[in-house]
């Protein structure tokens, strides 16, 4: 059990470290809209290209580029989510004391990624293979 709660942690820190550079991306990004809407609204001169320029890059509407930052991110959480997930499910089923830490990561990651198929298939997957019991001690 314990290779495969070492695989899961190693699994699971991979996706906490993305969802927090992703957090730390949209936070810059929110103050960048933030401080470029305030320095068009502070422009009192008509439209000119520059303050048109600031807008567009500010824009609350997704780029092309942004959509694929936001998708490579969404398949590299996946990459490790779902081994997270399965690995925890094994090293519960596999050990025979307490094991709370691991239920709560699993449910961690439900909260945060259990809408995706591919983590809710392997979420179905792991209830099966563990005891009914594991999730009295949450």
């Amino acid at each position: 059990w314990q290779a495969w709660h070492a695989w899961a942690v190693m699994n699971f820190e991979a996706v906490l470290h993305y969802k927090h550079q992703n957090q730390a991306r949209d936070e810059k990004k929110k103050l960048r809209h933030a401080s470029g809407a305030s320095i068009t609204s502070a422009n009192t001169e008509g439209s000119n290209s520059e303050s048109d320029a600031e807008s567009t890059e500010n824009s609350p509407i997704p780029s092309p580029v942004q959509k694929k930052v936001t998708e490579d991110l969404s398949k590299t959480l996946l990459m490790y989510t779902v081994p997270a997930v399965q690995g925890f499910f094994r090293s519960i089923s596999l050990s025979r004391g307490n094991n709370l830490q691991d239920t709560l990561r699993v449910l961690t990651l439900w909260f945060d990624y259990g809408h995706w198929p591919d983590v809710n298939e392997a979420l179905v997957e792991g209830v099966k293979a563990i005891q009914i019991d594991t999730w009295l001690q949450v």
